[in-house]
C-alpha cells in the first residue's frame, strides 16, 4: 500500500513512478512503528519531501560487486539508492535518492570527495543545497533535497541521510556511481 501511495504521489507531480526507490520509502514510513491508515499518506509525502526519519542501517543488503570494497559511498543510479560502507560492509543505508534528470544525468564511475559546504546554494539553478558533499569537479554532490523531483546531476538525499553523508565522508574518500 505504501509503495502505491508513493508511486501515485510521484505520478501526481508529473514524475515517473520509479523516480526513487519506493521500497525504501515504504521502509522509512514503517520505521517509526505502526501508523493509522490516515497517517500513512502524510508520512509518505513527508519522506518524499526530504523530511523522513532517515535511512536505518540494513544489514540484510548484500555487498554489490559494482561498488568496490574500497569505496566509502555507493550510488546505484538505476536502483535509486545510495549507502555508506567501510571495507565493503554497509555502515549506513541504503537510502532512497533521486539523481539527474534527462540532459543532466549523474556522472557514473569512480570519484573522490572534494569538499563539503554545510549551507550551499546553487547560483546556476537558484536552489538550496544543504549538507553538500561534492564529488566531481563539475559540481555534483550529495545534498539534502526532495525525493519527489529529479536533480541536475546531484544526488538528492533526505535531510537525515544528507547529514550522515556530510558527517561521515571525508575529503579524498572514494564515491562510486554505477
Amino acid at each position: 500500500m505504501i509503495r502505491s501511495i508513493a508511486q501515485l504521489a510521484l505520478v501526481e507531480q508529473g514524475q515517473p513512478a520509479d523516480l526513487t526507490d519506493t521500497d525504501l520509502v515504504a521502509r522509512d514510513v514503517l520505521a517509526g512503528g505502526p501508523l493509522a491508515v490516515a497517517d500513512v499518506r502524510h508520512k509518505t509525502y513527508e519522506i518524499l519531501s526530504g523530511f523522513g526519519p532517515g535511512g536505518p542501517f540494513d544489514p540484510s543488503m548484500p555487498p554489490r560487486p559494482e561498488c568496490p570494497p574500497a569505496a566509502r559511498a555507493c550510488i546505484d543510479v538505476g536502483g535509486k539508492r545510495a549507502w555508506l560502507q567501510d571495507g565493503g560492509r554497509i555502515t549506513y543505508g541504503p537510502v532512497p535518492i533521486t539523481t539527474g534528470k534527462p540532459g543532466f544525468e549523474t556522472t557514473l564511475g569512480s570519484h573522490r570527495v572534494l569538499r563539503h559546504v554545510r549551507h550551499d546554494h546553487s547560483r546556476i539553478f537558484d536552489s538550496p543545497m544543504p549538507y553538500s558533499t561534492y564529488f566531481t569537479t563539475s559540481g555534483m554532490a550529495f545534498h539534502e533535497g526532495r525525493l519527489d523531483e529529479p536533480s541536475h546531476g546531484c544526488i538528492h538525499l533526505g535531510h537525515h541521510a544528507a547529514a550522515q553523508f556530510f558527517d561521515q565522508l571525508r575529503v579524498g574518500d572514494e564515491v562510486v556511481a554505477f
